[in-house]
C-alpha cells in the first residue's frame, strides 16, 4: 500500500482589498482571535482559502493595506502597483 500523501496546498491571491477589509475588521472586533477572523473571511470569499498565519502576516502589515485606497485607476500586478 503506498503511503498516504497530502494534498498539494493551494495558494490563493488575496487582493489588497480583501486586506484592507481584514484589518478594519479586526479593528472593529478587537475581542475576535485570527482563528476566528479566518473563518468568517472564509466564509465571506469562499474561493479563498485563508489561514490564521495569514491573518497574522496581514495584520503585522496593517498600517500599509489601511493606507491603500481603492481607486478604479490603480491597477495592482503581482507586487507592483501602476496608477493612471
Amino acid at each position: 500500500m503506498p503511503p498516504f500523501r497530502q494534498q498539494k496546498q493551494r495558494h490563493s491571491a488575496i487582493s489588497d482589498e480583501v486586506k484592507r477589509q481584514i484589518c478594519e475588521w479586526e479593528k472593529a472586533n478587537k475581542n475576535k482571535r485570527h482563528v476566528d477572523i479566518a473563518n468568517h473571511f472564509n466564509e465571506v470569499y469562499p474561493n479563498l482559502t485563508i489561514d490564521r498565519s495569514t491573518i497574522s502576516k496581514i495584520l503585522l502589515q496593517s498600517d500599509k493595506w489601511t493606507a491603500i485606497i481603492n481607486t478604479k485607476d490603480s491597477k495592482c500586478y503581482s507586487w507592483r502597483c501602476y496608477f493612471n
